[in-house]
């Protein structure tokens, strides 16, 4: 047997001590066991013994499966922190039915339910089981222990290929783990991988103690962590996500893991995807674990063990199916595999899902390929590509930004325009009421002009600026006059958009994002709508959470102050309430040039509807002279005082 076959049958073994024990518990809560704290060799155990509502079985397996099965679904029931179970509509309703206090079997259920209903456990056959209730009590509970949880399975099996790997082995792990901070970073190139192994790591599955995970770019290091004098710190683990790492950058990846690393707090990079290992994080980890992706033996594995079915036999039947299995997350899985279904409707299942995945991926089968070979040819560590950084690549090649929430404009090519048009281009030189505003582009036209013919620095070019007023003044609107009037591709985007996803390190990753996109385009016009909504970081209580809006100014003042050495991108900022911005986001350098666009006045309007109308205009002024000549009658008379 392998190091890898050791380790999975280790972790498998655990699950299932793991569901037994929970049994077990459930017994001994329904008055099935009593259990008594003993001490065997120095270590603290409990003991059960046959509780009072034993009393009544009659110590014969295939008798006492039913009412003992009943005093177990109801306790599960009731237990709120208990596993999901696996029973079908027809369970439920019988153990709803229990929970009232009313006796009830399948057979007393409707055709429709009972159809549905899900065979009882089937007792052990052997006549040795016949025997004191106490050792019956043990098989009964033994067969009812609930079927192991597919996802954490798949996990458990991930971790364990990963150890297939030459140069490592499980001493090696166990040595790490036993340090006082190390560094580990896992991979495993499966959807929702990353939180259901942290789901396993704080509820104890994975090691005999439960964890405390804490999100390192979110976590406020006030004081060293004293992890020998506090034991709460003793199981607290400071993790980040490689995409997180790598949307912050080099820089504050570094900071960061110094930080970490400082507070004595182990910390865990875990991801998804298959993008390589940062040079940093190789050269600082303690422990690399890169699990391959899903493919078909591992799928037969999972099912195998879930299902009680033959490797072989259910290895054979996928090499018959059309199943993409890199294109299936851990959801999928727990969504098909089930151990009541039969082997053909579990295929059939992951089949479907995963068809339905490619769809929704944007992939097809020649592209898959392709990937694949991409990755293999890349990377020598990673033995595919997974569906999520294809779907990438595929935005890219199509000029969105789904992730970022960019909108990108093109200039209007003013010069091939048809000169006798009714409506002319959107310009700035054309626009009226936008004052000051209108004679600082035009200004940073002519030094355009000149910096591109090396005749001017960008240093010396005034190329930030912050719109003020109130809705509905037209400041995206003067937004895209510039990007016509100055021939630059226009950047939209919004701070809202930057804060959807409320995570800080995602909403970091956007801010990162949307300026090295400007830098892919420059020269351009970057054009931040909803500015006010980053806050201040002297709120003044009124926000919550300050560590958070306080990391979002400073990278917001990190990235300013980038622009500044990148020649070619203009910033325009726009915001409605001018006076909650942080007071450093208008310092010189930044967004310090700051003009107010007011409500327009008589002589702005008349522009305005210059501009809209075109030749039109004319016409409707002469309308407008003949309505207001034209006396009104006797009827109109009476229908104005009506």
């Amino acid at each position: 047997m392998s190091k890898a076959d050791r380790i999975a049958s280790f972790l498998l073994r655990r699950l299932e001590r793991i569901a037994t024990r929970a049994t077990w518990a459930h017994a001994h809560a329904a008055g099935l066991l009593d259990q008594e704290q003993v001490i065997v060799d120095g270590t603290s155990m409990l003991r059960y013994r046959q509780g009072v509502s034993a009393d009544d079985l009659t110590g014969v397996a295939a008798q006492d499966i039913v009412p003992v099965g009943r005093l177990i679904a109801r306790q599960r029931r009731l237990d709120v922190s208990g596993g999901a179970s696996n029973s079908d509509f027809a369970q439920e309703a019988i153990q709803d039915l229990l929970r009232e206090g009313i006796e009830v079997s399948a057979d007393e259920l409707p055709e429709e339910l009972r159809s549905r209903s899900r065979k009882p456990p089937t007792p052990p056959q052997s006549d040795t089981l016949k025997g004191p209730p106490s050792y019956a009590l043990a098989q009964v509970l033994r067969s009812l222990r609930q079927p192991l949880s597919v996802a954490e399975v798949t996990v458990c099996l991930l971790l364990a290929e990963a150890f297939r790997k030459p140069g490592l082995s499980a001493e090696l792990a166990l040595a790490t783990l036993r340090a006082s901070s190390p560094i580990i970073c896992v991979r495993a190139p499966i959807r929702n991988f990353e939180p259901m192994f942290a789901l396993m790591l704080e509820e104890g599955i994975l090691f005999d103690r439960k964890l405390r995970l804490r999100d390192g770019l979110g976590y406020t290091f006030r004081d060293r962590l004293h992890r020998d004098q506090d034991p709460l710190m003793q199981s607290t683990v400071l993790t980040y996500t490689l995409t997180h790492l790598d949307g912050i950058g080099h820089e504050k990846t570094r900071e960061a893991l110094a930080k970490a690393k400082r507070s004595g707090a182990p910390i865990l990079v875990t991801t998804e995807s298959c993008a390589p290992w940062t040079s940093r994080l190789k050269g600082g980890a303690d422990l690399i674990l890169d699990a391959p992706v899903l493919d078909v033996r591992l799928l037969a594995q999972i099912i195998s063990i879930c299902c009680g079915i033959g490797t072989e036999y259910v290895t054979s039947e996928l090499r018959c199916r059309n199943i993409t299995t890199f294109h299936l997350g851990i959801d999928d899985l727990s969504l098909a595999i089930r151990v009541d279904r039969p082997l053909p409707d579990i295929l059939r299942r992951l089949e479907v899902l995963a068809r339905e995945n490619s769809k929704i991926d944007g992939d097809d089968d020649e592209h898959d390929e392709k990937t694949v070979e991409r990755q293999k040819t890349k990377t020598k560590e990673m033995q595919t590509s997974s569906s999520t950084k294809h779907r990438q690549d595929q935005r890219m090649r199509d000029g969105k930004s789904a992730k970022n929430n960019i909108d990108l404009i093109q200039p209007e090519p003013i010069k091939k325009r048809k000169i006798g048009r009714d409506r002319p281009p959107l310009l700035v030189e054309t626009l009226a009421g936008y004052g000051e505003a209108q004679t600082w582009v035009l200004n940073l036209k002519e030094d355009l002009s000149l910096w591109k013919r090396k005749r001017l620095d960008w240093a010396d070019m005034s190329t930030k600026l912050l719109l003020s007023g109130p809705p509905g003044t037209g400041k995206t609107t003067f937004a895209r006059a510039m990007c016509n009037s100055l021939q630059l591709p226009l950047l939209a985007t919004s701070v809202a958009d930057w804060l959807e996803p409320g995570y800080l390190g995602d909403v970091l990753k956007r801010m990162s994002a949307v300026f090295n996109t400007a830098q892919e385009h420059c020269p351009a016009i970057l054009f931040i709508d909803e500015v006010d909504g980053i806050g201040r970081r002297d709120g003044g209580g009124s926000r919550h959470y300050d560590d958070y809006w306080i990391s979002l100014i400073n990278r917001m003042l990190e990235l300013l102050d980038g622009a500044i050495r990148s020649e070619g991108i203009i910033i325009v900022g726009a915001t409605n309430r001018p006076h909650v911005i942080d007071p450093a986001l208008r310092r010189s350098g930044r967004l310090e040039t700051h003009i107010a666009i007011e409500p327009p006045n008589l002589d702005a309007l008349e522009g305005i509807f210059a501009h809209h109308l075109g030749t039109d205009l004319k016409n409707v002024m002469a309308t407008a002279a003949k309505v207001t000549s034209h006396p009104a009658t006797t009827q109109e008379t009476l229908d104005e005082q009506r």
